[in-house]
């Protein structure tokens, strides 16, 4: 559920951008009683999976398991502008997942009322995964220690997100981060070759575990190591916390 700082934030960032692109037009969303949807994607024959994630309000929760599916969702709201899409094909040996939150409207969505928005995405933990994340305003969660990570394309609106990547990976992992307005905490591996270079916009970036070099950091591992996490970082406005380690 939104706290007061992100409905704040959302708020300030649509007037922003109302102003910026000159939308006149404020759709009011309806906020009601909140229910709970179930959507699935198949896996059907695919061995490995493309997701893409587009979260333009709300909090997202992320993490690997042993499903028969390739891609979980449950969907709880209160907001039935907001109500998610899937859609999944197969093209060859690949299942295709994409789940998007619709734009209610003509205009950019602000109510003054609590939303309660929330994805909760479980990712098959058996095939690999390229995945490409889009958020907005809120709250991130991904917790991809079980998720046979491949590649990882994300790009953050304003809130907290948090990412762990101290999975047990058996290939490299490419990674490419845009930040934008808030806390963005990376939980990284100490087995496991990891090095993140920053574009450091206005940002504060705390790390334990790194070794910095100008503006790459790494780990001990990362020196001779046979299978790196490699992450292009490109910082916008808050705090960024980098850490090796449990």
């Amino acid at each position: 559920m939104f706290s007061h700082l992100y409905r704040t934030i959302g708020l300030a960032l649509a007037i922003a951008l109302s102003a910026l692109t000159g939308v006149g037009c404020i759709t009011q969303m309806t906020v009601g009683e909140t229910s709970v949807d179930q959507q699935v994607a198949p896996l059907d024959d695919a061995s490995e999976l493309d997701l893409t994630l587009q979260l333009g309000v709300g909090e997202l929760s992320l993490s690997g398991g042993t499903i028969p599916n390739a891609v979980e969702a449950e969907i709880t709201s209160n907001v039935d502008e907001l109500r998610a899409e899937l859609e999944s094909s197969t093209s060859g040996s690949t299942a295709e997942v994409t789940l998007t939150q619709p734009n209610p409207g003509t205009g950019l969505p602000i109510t003054t009322e609590q939303i309660e928005y929330r994805w909760d995405v479980t990712v098959n933990d058996s095939v690999p995964v390229d995945m490409r994340i889009d958020t907005g305003a809120g709250q991130a969660q991904l917790n991809l220690t079980d998720v046979l990570l491949r590649s990882l394309s994300l790009n953050l609106g304003a809130g907290e997100t948090t990412i762990d990547l101290r999975g047990n990976y058996d290939q490299d992992v490419d990674a490419s981060i845009t930040g934008g307005i808030g806390t963005l905490t990376l939980l990284l591996p100490e087995d496991i070759g990891v090095e993140v270079t920053v574009s450091a916009g206005i940002s504060t970036i705390i790390t334990d575990g790194l070794t910095r070099d100008g503006d790459r950091y790494f780990n001990e591992a990362f020196e001779g190591a046979d299978q790196l996490i490699t992450i292009e970082l490109n910082a916008g406005v808050g705090e960024i916390n980098l850490i090796a380690g449990e």
